[in-house]
């Protein structure tokens, strides 16, 4: 029975072996028709606490992290500029080369600067001409000049006392007397026809006469009168003239002190230059009178003279029947005494002592000018000159300076596009760069603008140097968005190189890493072992007891890693690392698919 049940059992054992391997077969069968008929390629399943191929495990570590914004752009001196000549004319100098290193305000280039230098030269001559006359005007006149108007004072005063003196009372009254007689004597020829009409003749022949004599008394007498106050209101302006004097030149010495003027000082200077300006009206007023007068003088007279002489005319048309040389020689004798009288007392002797008058007043004058302070109308029109001509001395020398062309700041000549002895315009320049400094220009999306603040670090990497990487810091950070044609709007940030930068070269492609924030002693994991589901973090935990699992992904059979879930939080990360805040410990390893991995016929992952 024994032996019996156990060959029953393995028949049952064969059996259930055949099921089995049928059931397996089946299962294989299955998979295979899954796989699209490619069973027979199915890879072979990895052993328990191995790797499947594509995978690798990364073990959590500690290390410092930094969050950082890239961008690209292109390396930038400190400063650059294209020079031109602001002054036209013939170059006729090239001081550099491309290459050169210049200093701040070194020449670089001349133009021809003949004209220039003689335009200076010539401000120059008038600003000394300018000082001299106003140097001349403070000076005031010289003693030559003082002893001249003197000298003229004194015979313009001799020649009037000369014309007063030449003619005395007696004289006058000599020769009105000699008048007196010649004209009884005329008057007794023509006694004769005694008869009213005669006698009224006479009379109006002696009314006449009175007429021209008192006429005389009275305007030589209006004319004095004018020539007093003439000489009353020219004593006026120069009291006037020297009370401001006084006046100006008392101010001028309190203004040196520490004080200000005092308004009621200023009001004294004013209201003593009004007072000369009044003077001086009516110093013209007088001269005007005086003319008026002189003019009255011998205009009347003239009048009177002729009334008389129409007057005797008539007269002696009554007297016809004297005898006619009698007559003659009496009027003769009539005549010369009444030219005597009136030569001693008449026009000419008016207009002699008028312009003997003049002449004083007038030498009088031009000594008190030379004398006087300068007023503060020619002060002040002296200065000018001299202003003047230190601003056309500096607008001079300002074009002969720009006939050189000058490096604005320390650089390196980059180009030369220009030649001796061609007319400077606008395509004659030379280019200078700044290489003591570099900084870049990049654009910042408005998303990650806000992270930006000057002072940060920032990594720069080169097309040109590869291998190598730069340090700089953010200067700069513009407040003013720019939106480009496709509609993105960026922030422009200005990134300075380090000053030990090496190799670099203005117009170099960089990409720049600006470090926004960073962390130390943070757990980190590479970005690519982070998976998210549902708005959760998680990774893969290596479980090396556990066994691979097969999946079917697109038609292609694989093995994943046994592997436990495991949540994390998530907290600073780059394009490399991810900092992990909760959910991993240092040292646990976490799965990590490559990149590419495919499965190919021969079972070799790619």
């Amino acid at each position: 029975m024994l032996a019996m049940a156990s060959a029953e059992t393995k028949r049952k054992q064969r059996r259930n072996g055949r099921r089995l391997i049928f059931i397996v077969g089946g299962v294989l069968l299955v998979i295979g028709a899954c796989a699209g008929g490619a069973f027979f390629l199915a890879p072979k399943p990895p052993a328990a606490g191995t790797l499947p191929e594509g995978w690798q495990t990364v073990e959590v570590t500690s290390g410092t992290i930094a969050s950082t914004v890239s961008a690209t752009g292109n390396i930038e001196p400190a400063a650059e500029a294209v020079l031109r000549f602001s002054q036209s004319g013939t170059i006729s100098a090239i001081l550099v080369k491309p290459g050169d290193t210049v200093a701040k305000d070194a020449p670089l280039a001349r133009v021809d600067s003949v004209s220039l230098q003689l335009s200076l030269e010539q401000a120059q001559a008038d600003l000394r001409q300018a000082q001299a006359e106003y140097e001349d005007l403070l000076a005031g006149a010289s003693e030559a000049d003082l002893a001249e108007a003197r000298a003229r004072l004194a015979q313009a005063r001799s020649q009037y006392q000369q014309t007063v003196s030449s003619v005395s009372s007696a004289d006058i009254a000599a020769a009105r007397a000699d008048l007196a007689s010649a004209q009884a004597r005329l008057d007794r020829l023509m006694a004769g026809p005694a008869s009213d009409e005669l006698a009224a003749a006479n009379e109006q022949v002696q009314r006449a006469q009175t007429t021209l004599d008192q006429g005389r008394v009275d305007l030589a007498a209006a004319k004095e009168r004018a020539r007093i106050d003439l000489e009353t209101r020219a004593n006026a302006l120069r009291n006037a003239q020297d009370e401001y004097s006084r006046i100006y030149w008392e101010n001028r010495e309190l203004e040196r002190q520490p004080r200000e003027l005092a308004q009621e000082r200023k009001d004294m200077e004013t209201q003593a230059m009004r007072n000369v300006k009044d003077a001086e009206a009516a110093l013209q007023s007088a001269q005007v009178a005086y003319d008026q007068a002189v003019r009255d003088e011998v205009n009347t007279t003239q009048a009177n003279e002729a009334s008389l002489q129409s007057a005797i005319s008539k007269r002696d048309t009554l007297l016809a029947g004297a005898k006619a040389e009698e007559l003659a020689d009496a009027r003769a004798a009539v005549q010369r005494a009444q030219a005597q009288v009136d030569q001693l007392t008449g026009a000419n002797r008016s207009s002699s002592l008028a312009a003997s008058q003049s002449s004083v007043t007038i030498a009088q004058a031009g000594l008190e000018k030379l004398t006087a302070d300068p007023n503060q109308a020619s002060l002040t029109s002296r200065e000018t000159a001299v202003l003047r001509a230190e601003i056309a001395i500096k607008q001079a020398q300002r074009n002969l300076d720009l006939a050189t062309l000058s490096a604005p700041f320390a650089a390196t000549v980059a180009s030369v596009d220009m030649n001796i002895g061609e007319t400077a315009d606008a395509t004659s320049t030379i280019a200078i760069v700044d290489l003591a400094s570099f900084h870049i220009d990049v654009p910042i999306d408005e998303l990650d603008i806000a992270e930006i603040a000057i002072g940060q670090r920032v990594r720069i990497t080169l097309d040109a140097l590869p291998g190598s990487e730069i340090g700089g810091s953010v200067s700069a950070v513009a407040p003013q968005a720019t939106r480009s044609d496709q509609g993105t709007t960026t922030y422009a940030v200005t990134v300075d190189l380090d000053a030990d930068s090496k190799g670099v070269r203005p117009g170099m492609t960089a990409v720049v890493a600006i470090v926004t924030s960073e962390k130390s002693d943070a757990l980190l994991v590479p970005r690519r072992a982070v998976r998210s589901e549902n708005g959760q973090s998680y990774v893969l935990v290596f479980d090396p007891a556990g066994q691979p699992k097969a999946v079917v992904s697109g038609g292609t059979a694989s093995f994943e890693p046994a592997s436990v879930r495991r949540e994390v939080t998530l907290g600073l990360s780059n394009s490399e690392v991810v900092e992990i805040l909760s959910g991993l410990n240092v040292g646990e390893k976490i799965l990590v698919q490559d990149v590419v991995s495919t499965f190919n016929p021969m079972g070799q992952g790619q």
